[in-house]
């Protein structure tokens, strides 16, 4: 069983230059993964064909190297590559039907916090869960259970410091916008976007700094896999503001201090809880300028 304190050091699969071009050729699949979504690159039958064509790949050479033994210890990182796609695809088919029955709107905080879990957080989080399961991870491997909580917990709230300090100092403005708009829309905003926030930083942390962290380390070693999953992590988030020249120049060093800050408290910890809390902090400050700016 996996020491509850903190991710072990285990050897690595790979070392050497093997290891370097697995990590570079890893950090590539998860972009080539998540860019053309986030990204909204492709619409139609391409992105039905990449969405549902995605978790197909990677459960093939998940069983592949299954049966090989040569590769099996390889399967669990296939896994993961695997659950994070088919709960891409999952979300794919759920789609916007729920947030069209509830008769809401994507722009609205109510409508976008809907959307977020029904459509995305449920049938990712399934998927990485089922993940789990198949490869045989435990709760504890995944943070959710045993580490040293509080301390995760306290790290967490120290990561924030920096992401409020930007906020009081924003200069694209969007602090101004956020303390110009009057306090009975920000009460009525408040509860959806932390609903939002939660659920999306529940969902990402497990997905970067539970699932693909403990899996990318058993082949490349935890240094390598925290580079791989943090600067996937930020360039997934910079595609989203593409074509915003201010928004990326002020947003990626926030994004990058969050994907190496995160995965170092998971390191030292062991515990999921304290990343989700500041990805959620920093989620909620993010939402309250979209929705302030009407950029969300």
């Amino acid at each position: 069983m996996e020491d509850s304190r903190s991710i072990p050091t285990a050897p690595s699969l790979l070392k050497g230059a093997p290891r370097v071009w697995a990590s570079l050729a890893l950090l590539a699949i998860a972009l080539a993964m998540t860019i053309p979504i986030y990204g909204g690159w492709w619409s139609g039958s391409s992105r039905a064909v990449f969405r549902l064509g995605m978790p197909v790949l990677w459960g093939v050479l998940a069983i592949a190297a299954a049966s090989i033994k040569r590769l099996k210890p390889f399967t669990s990182l296939l896994l993961s590559l695997f659950g994070v796609s088919l709960g891409f695809a999952l979300a794919y088919l759920v789609g916007s039907r729920p947030v069209d029955a509830l008769g809401l709107s994507w722009d609205t905080p109510k409508g976008a916090a809907a959307g977020k879990v029904l459509s995305e957080v449920i049938p990712v989080s399934a998927a990485i869960f089922l993940a789990a399961v198949l490869s045989r991870r435990s709760l504890e491997s995944l943070g959710l259970r045993g580490g040293r909580v509080w301390l995760s917990i306290a790290l967490g709230l120290l990561a924030t410091i920096p992401l409020l300090a930007l906020f009081a100092f924003d200069p694209s403005g969007g602090r101004d916008a956020v303390l110009s708009t009057p306090g009975a829309v920000l009460r009525s905003w408040l509860p959806w976007i932390v609903l939002f926030s939660v659920a999306n930083g529940f969902m990402e942390e497990l997905w970067f700094r539970g699932l693909w962290l403990g899996a990318f380390k058993q082949a490349l070693g935890l240094p390598a896999a925290m580079h791989v999953t943090s600067l996937a992590f930020c360039i997934m988030h910079v595609i989203v503001y593409w074509g915003d020249p201010m928004a990326i120049a002020l947003l990626t060093p926030a994004w990058l201090f969050m994907g190496y800050s995160y995965a170092l408290i998971m390191r030292k910890t062991g515990s999921l809880w304290g990343p989700v809390l500041a990805h959620a902090i920093a989620d909620v400050l993010f939402l309250l300028i979209a929705f302030s700016t009407g950029k969300m």
